[in-house]
């Protein structure tokens, strides 16, 4: 599960808590409202910080969080995460896994990023399987979808 703290607001679980009954505080003006490295240098109470108003709105069962700088960072740390718990939990080499990416989707500029992307000149030799173009309503082109999906399925396999 991913908590994405993207500024210039959170996304994906905003929270009242968080957001809204924060603005004009010292936390929201420091670190919510714009972009701050607080990966290189973090204030004395920045674990409370995260502890009282992060962890309140993080995804049921999420007992931590991992914090990077931008949006790169963020996806190089979720994909050695990914990597490194699978390597661990089923006794493999990480340096054999890889990562499938999806054509026309957009995973960063960094190494692992691209890599993960439909570009030339990866720097790590990772998969890349078509994302499903559907069409809406979905109950009006419901053959034609999972046909899409299938072709894709396949395409993956």
């Amino acid at each position: 599960m991913v908590l994405d703290l993207n500024c210039p607001l959170p996304l994906g679980y905003n929270s009242n808590r968080l957001v809204y009954n924060r603005m004009g505080t010292t936390a929201y003006d420091a670190y919510l409202q714009g972009r701050a490295n607080v990966t290189s240098l973090p204030p004395a109470d920045y674990v409370d910080m995260l502890r009282e108003l992060v962890m309140p709105v993080a995804p049921s069962g999420a007992t931590q969080v991992h914090l990077a700088d931008d949006r790169c960072s963020a996806n190089e740390q979720a994909l050695s995460v990914a990597l490194y718990r699978y390597a661990v939990q089923h006794k493999r080499n990480y340096k054999s896994l890889s990562v499938m990416g999806f054509s026309n989707g957009s995973h960063g500029n960094s190494v692992a990023g691209l890599s993960c992307s439909d570009v030339q000149d990866k720097a790590y030799d990772w998969p890349t399987a078509p994302l499903p173009v559907v069409q809406y309503p979905f109950n009006h082109f419901e053959r034609d979808n999972m046909a899409e999906e299938d072709r894709c399925i396949e395409a993956a396999r």
